[in-house]
């Protein structure tokens, strides 16, 4: 393992950390930041630091609606949407264009700015994209309402049509680390992902792009993965923590340490000081007394449930984000 970085290096390299130059100094050094040897401490305070320079106290919420749920062919360990696997999740058929609307409607009457769909497919077919598309024509035009669409592998001619309704964003996660991802799917590889996250940005799209801690992955494998996104320059990363969900492979996952996930969110802060970095999936669960601090590094979070699992209720996260100090946007 490389050289351990104390506080006192963390000081002297300032001007680094400042700059946002973490990715040059190689996945040793993001290695390092992610040790729990290293003193949070410092790691933390420059994280808290760069948010605020970047977005004061600006915070985002995000809604997420499953547009279809369940029934999906590909073999994700960690998904209870995996057709593969015998989890709780039932196979429902899409929602209609009307209840999308209805949705995002909802969405921003809690005070959502940004509407997030998700259809459970390793790639959404036509009358997906249709319904989809008409949707967002909606949003955008009679809402003014920021989007964002995950549903596998797109194609040029998906990606440019819905850039046509108006979508924002696309969502394509990485997931897990280059060397874990064949222990976890083997219905396509990491590379898939890689390219698929760069066709997004090449079609003239924002890019949502993030992972999950908790995969089994080691702290080198992650800080390739977070040097990975560095390269990428997503316009926003979520940042997961494993929710096990029953009858998948990583069911029996063990619990995540919530100063360990804490100093995750920090690291990528540092990496990307002005990107969007999301508190994602699993917050609750992992980190626990935590959180609260997590909101200070994070710049947004989902409001509500997420695909398969419950979340904190939206309510409650945003008496939290107020209380912090911190002004959620309106779309």
């Amino acid at each position: 393992m490389a050289e351990q970085v104390d506080a006192r290096d963390l000081k002297s390299l300032g001007g680094f950390l400042r700059a946002g130059s973490i990715p040059a100094l190689g996945t040793s050094f993001i290695e390092n930041l992610l040790d729990p040897k290293t003193p949070l401490k410092p790691i933390l305070k420059e994280a808290i630091r760069l948010r605020r320079a970047h977005f004061g106290n600006s915070f985002k919420l995000h809604v997420l609606e499953n547009a279809k749920k369940g029934g999906c062919s590909e073999d994700c360990s960690y998904c209870g949407q995996s057709s593969k696997f015998p989890t709780p999740v039932t196979p429902s058929a899409p929602l209609k264009a009307s209840e999308l609307i209805a949705g995002a409607k909802e969405a921003q009457a809690s005070g959502a700015y940004r509407f997030c769909m998700a259809i459970a497919r390793r790639g959404a077919v036509e009358a997906d994209l249709r319904v989809v598309g008409e949707a967002v024509s909606f949003m955008a035009r009679d809402l003014g309402l920021k989007t964002c669409f995950s549903s596998g592998f797109l194609d040029d001619a998906a990606l440019d049509f819905l850039k046509a309704c108006g979508l924002d964003r696309i969502n394509h996660n990485l997931n897990a680390p280059r060397e874990v991802y064949p222990r976890i799917c083997s219905s396509h590889t990491y590379e898939d992902r890689l390219q698929m996250a760069r066709r997004v940005k090449e079609r003239g799209l924002e890019l949502c792009c993030g992972f999950i801690v908790g995969l089994g992955e080691s702290l080198k494998e992650l800080a390739g993965l977070l040097q990975d996104l560095a390269e990428l320059k997503p316009d926003a990363i979520p940042v997961n923590f494993l929710i096990p969900i029953p009858g998948t492979p990583l069911e029996g996952a063990p619990p995540l340490n919530p100063e360990q996930c804490l100093r995750v969110l920090c690291v990528v802060r540092l990496l990307l000081p002005a990107t969007e970095v999301r508190l994602a999936a699993g917050r609750e669960l992992h980190l626990g007394a935590l959180e609260p601090i997590g909101f200070l590094v994070a710049d947004s979070a989902f409001l509500g449930d997420y695909l398969t699992a419950k979340g904190q209720e939206g309510s409650r996260t945003l008496r939290m984000v107020r209380a912090l100090g911190l002004d959620p946007l309106q779309a």
